[in-house]
């Protein structure tokens, strides 16, 4: 299982790291606009995470562009390519090229399969949009999955775009590859409020018996 965080935030994606191996960090330029960061800093990141930029130009020559530039930052960046007419020419470009890549806004099966076919390493379907257009967002991805299966295909999956934690375990429980969260989820996932009012009853039952809190 692979854990991404979906944010541009530095200190928290630094914070999150402290606390869980994460295998990366996801962001579109929207959130890198609303974190208030900047490329350059997230290229700046530490060199063993899965850094994942997004290109933002509309034709051939300036995504390879953004491309460009954004490894000139980072050797070890994948980049981030919508699955629009132009992006496919893009992925397939960057895939011979050897370019990790993610290929982003996938909502259905077709397009998961199209970008597979046209090298991206990584696919990012967004659940919870999915399920905004009336069709289950959960059982999409977990048909992306068994399609690159039962094709041999190398492409990987990091589902994006959750509402809740039930999504997130069910897509991982299926066997897809990765998932990647937002802070708010990510924080539920890791904090339990019903593991932490068991571990502060076995505390307070210690203290009351022992008058301390540790062994």
């Amino acid at each position: 299982m692979e854990l991404y965080l979906d944010t541009a935030n530095i200190k928290l994606i630094n914070q999150m790291c402290a606390i869980y191996p994460l295998s990366g960090i996801t962001c579109n330029p929207s959130i890198v606009i609303n974190d208030k960061a900047t490329v350059e800093e997230l290229c700046a990141l530490n060199p063993d995470l899965k850094v994942c930029i997004q290109v933002i130009g509309e034709t051939v020559e300036d995504m390879l562009a953004d491309a460009d530039k954004i490894l000139k930052l980072r050797p070890n960046v994948i980049v981030k390519v919508p699955v629009t007419p132009v992006g496919y020419q893009v992925l397939h470009i960057l895939s011979k090229k050897n370019i990790p890549t993610l290929a982003t806004a996938i909502h259905n099966v077709a397009q998961a399969l199209f970008a597979a076919q046209c090298g991206a390493t990584y696919l990012a379907p967004y659940v919870n949009r999915i399920c905004e257009n009336d069709v289950d967002g959960v059982a999409t991805v977990i048909d992306m999955h068994h399609a690159l299966l039962n094709q041999g295909s190398s492409t990987k999956i990091i589902a994006a775009s959750f509402k809740n934690l039930y999504q997130v375990s069910t897509l991982l429980a299926a066997g897809v590859d990765a998932v990647t969260v937002a802070p708010d989820l990510f924080l539920k996932w890791i904090d339990n409020q019903d593991t932490r009012r068991a571990v502060d009853k076995f505390t307070s039952d210690w203290q009351k018996a022992f008058n301390h809190k540790h062994l």
